[in-house]
């Protein structure tokens, strides 16, 4: 099974991560191919593998297909390996989807069963907030970009609710309980698979 995470920059999707990584032993976080360096917090992770653009995108080119579900976001190339998509027979996987990218990783995995969990909020102010502390997103210009993108990403994520087993609603107000929320209902569909 791949639960999927979507939504946009601030949302959260990085605390439920590590929560569900830490509630469920068996959960296996699967690695992104990115082109992006590597935040202060992701040093010494495994979820993210850093390759220079000129090799990531010689690696997508190539017959095998080295690389599948290429996207890019905020002008930085992901995409996962071949090897990555093949592990999905064999455990239950996490991974963070971008929403541009999620209906291609649904046609590229079609070896184990999708859960797909959006993130999604009215309050721009408290993805601001994440973005400016948590995030120390740099520049003033770069936050307005990552919120002009979360408002395309929260407009198409919430017309297209059905296409997720859940939606959860994120506010100032229950922030605290939004990772048990998805832990508790992740806890059903894990049941069944074993790593």
């Amino acid at each position: 099974m791949l639960a999927t995470l979507t939504g946009p920059s601030g949302i959260g999707k990085g605390f439920v991560t590590e929560y569900l990584l830490a509630r469920f032993p068996q959960i296996q976080e699967l690695i992104w191919t990115t082109t992006r360096l590597l935040r202060p917090t992701e040093k010494g992770k495994t979820n993210r593998l850093r390759v220079e653009a000129e090799e990531f995108l010689a690696r997508r080119e190539r017959e095998r297909d080295d690389i599948r579900c290429t996207h890019q976001v905020h002008g930085h190339w992901y995409g996962l390996s071949s090897e990555q998509i093949n592990r999905l027979n064999h455990a239950v996987f996490l991974t963070e989807a971008h929403v541009d990218n999620l209906g291609d990783v649904r046609r590229v995995v079609r070896s184990a069963p999708i859960c797909a969990i959006a993130l999604v909020t009215d309050d721009l102010q408290l993805l601001e907030t994440r973005l400016r502390v948590h995030r120390k997103t740099k520049s003033d210009e770069e936050v307005g970009q990552r919120l002009a993108a979360a408002t395309r990403e929260l407009l198409y994520l919430c017309d297209h609710r059905e296409a997720f087993d859940l939606v959860v609603g994120v506010s100032s107000a229950n922030e605290s309980q939004i990772a048990t929320n998805i832990g508790d209902f992740l806890a059903h569909r894990i049941g069944g698979h074993h790593a």
